[in-house]
């Protein structure tokens, strides 16, 4: 076994599940994973973790954070420093320039969330490591980009932040993008939806699932959602969203509107914005789908439909109604190019078919 292809990652509670679990195991390829047993110090360590948990001591992020601590730890034990780079700090060099970047570039922006494209920036740079942005060729620059083994659209957002950073230097090149990978989106139709829903036991999943569906909101503003959000004419207002640290902020990309829900789904989202304590629900629901997928698709073992699939799903089903991309767009609350580009293309279902039928 190469111990540099040695991986530890976190595993969330579930509705059978109240813990946290670690899971170690070694890359035998890039997608193939031979698991191995826990080492007894880390077993030992996670169980004390998971008993603050349990006797609610510590949150569902303070748990987390102490889980990641404890994988950081063992990466510096066993002499992983390129894993505990990756993952945690970049080089003094870089981490200078960012840190003039960003004082002089951000510090008197108005940001909403000024995380996210810290995220993004020190993100971009951890993907060129070791490398310095600021001597490196373009040349060893996008050749760093390209060995990272980063999807087409890290590379491309990376190196959109790469060249802000760039610019900010005075260099006098820019790194090119890849082309834009395909978007073909996961999503069923309504009778696999229903399907699906029909396998799962408890209700307020179930009403949680068909929200989504029906309304196209994404799971963070679902979570956020009141009984004074929704209009008796079958409308909701989003207007906010509900983070993983238990914050209220903005949705996405500031995008508050009015939404339809699609009628058939009405009662479950009544029932669903009077829950009191939706936040339990976030981790649960990955799981009641998956597991509803296996039973709903036995012979489709690969489809696995996850809470953002059903805001495409939701989107795909207005399109197959005759709704044109305008309509979906603003009902999405997305810019039209956004849904071009997830959208536009997706094949034909039955309901398309009749409708196109029933045209000609």
């Amino acid at each position: 076994m190469n111990q540099d292809n040695l991986r530890f990652s976190i595993i969330r509670p579930t509705l059978n599940r109240n813990r946290f679990a670690l899971s170690c195991y070694y890359l035998e390829t890039r997608i193939k994973k031979v698991y191995l047993p826990l080492p007894e110090k880390l077993k030992r360590q996670v169980s004390k973790i998971n008993e603050q948990f349990k006797s609610k001591l510590l949150s569902i992020i303070e748990t987390e954070a102490l889980l990641k601590d404890l994988i950081q730890n063992e990466y510096k034990r066993l002499g992983l420093k390129h894993i505990v780079l990756k993952n945690s700090v970049i080089s003094e060099v870089n981490q200078k320039i960012f840190n003039q970047f960003w004082v002089k570039e951000y510090s008197n922006r108005y940001l909403t969330d000024e995380e996210s494209p810290k995220h993004d920036m020190l993100k971009a740079l951890r993907l060129i490591e070791p490398l310095s942005i600021q001597t490196a060729t373009q040349m060893q620059l996008q050749s760093a980009l390209k060995k990272s083994g980063a999807l087409t659209p890290v590379i491309r957002r990376a190196s959109d932040r790469l060249n802000q950073l760039l610019r900010f230097l005075g260099r006098d090149f820019k790194l090119n993008k890849p082309k834009p990978a395909y978007k073909k989106v996961q999503h069923i139709n309504h009778e696999e939806f229903n399907k699906m829903i029909g396998f799962i036991e408890n209700e307020d999943l179930k009403d949680f699932a068909i929200t989504l569906f029906c309304s196209g909101v994404r799971l963070s503003e679902a979570l956020a959602l009141t009984p004074q959000d929704l209009y008796s004419s079958g409308y909701l207002n989003v207007d906010k969203q509900l983070t993983k640290d238990g914050q209220t902020k903005e949705p996405k990309r500031g995008s508050s509107g009015k939404v339809l829900i699609i009628p058939f789904g009405l009662d479950a989202v009544k029932r669903f914005v009077k829950i009191k304590d939706k936040e339990v629900l976030r981790f649960k629901l990955y799981d009641v789908l998956q597991c509803a997928c296996q039973k709903a698709f036995p012979d489709d073992m690969g489809l696995w439909i996850g809470p953002h699939d059903l805001r495409h799903s939701h989107a795909i089903y207005l399109l197959s109604k005759g709704a044109n991309l305008g309509l979906v767009a603003m009902n999405l609350r997305n810019r039209i190019d956004v849904c071009q580009k997830y959208y536009t293309g997706f094949e034909h279902s039955n309901d398309t078919l009749e409708g196109l039928k029933k045209i000609i």
